[in-house]
């Protein structure tokens, strides 16, 4: 499995796995079914990767996520207007 194929969420549990779980950069591999060199790609990279995670948190908790979500979050705002 290419890291580019791995879905967000199984990165974000490698990360934790690591973080909190303190399990070898070796057992998140196999965990993972990733190479090695994705696996310190993963970790190398993990404080940018968690820093956009929250950012994106931050966007959607504040209302502004729709800005990213184009045509579906305008069909939600035309069955909910808001009044001025």
């Amino acid at each position: 499995m290419e890291s580019g194929s791995v879905p967000v969420e199984t990165r974000i549990n490698a990360i934790v796995d690591y973080e909190v779980k303190k399990l070898s950069k070796k057992a998140i591999a196999r965990k993972y079914g990733v190479s090695d060199s994705t696996e310190r790609d993963w970790m190398h990279t993990r404080d940018y990767f968690v820093n956009k995670c929250l950012e994106i948190a931050k966007i959607a908790s504040e209302g502004k996520l729709n800005y990213f979500l184009g045509e579906e979050a305008m069909e939600q705002e035309e069955e909910n207007p808001v009044e001025l």
